[in-house]
């Protein structure tokens, strides 16, 4: 057990990326308000597009991610206020 990482509780205003995939879209802006459910962005992953969405109601602070980029598994994609 000695080369197991600690368990770090998550952020819940960062929305990150399950999966390694590419963004296709990004459907929110900064700044933005959004309600719980509303899609952020979508993600190819293995030829199957999944829509991130939006994990509660709140206001977009940061986007870290664009059309195009291919994203690793734990990024941040998104940050709330």
């Amino acid at each position: 057990y000695s080369g197991r990482r600690n368990y770090v509780a998550g952020n819940d205003k960062c929305v990150v990326s399950a999966i390694p995939g590419t963004i296709l879209d990004v459907c929110v802006a900064e700044g933005q308000s959004v309600k719980r459910g509303e899609c952020l962005c979508i993600l190819d992953s293995m030829k199957m597009n999944t829509q991130i969405l939006a994990p509660m109601a709140g206001k977009i602070k940061k986007i870290s991610v664009e059309v195009g980029q291919s994203t690793g598994k734990n990024v941040v994609m998104v940050e709330f206020f």
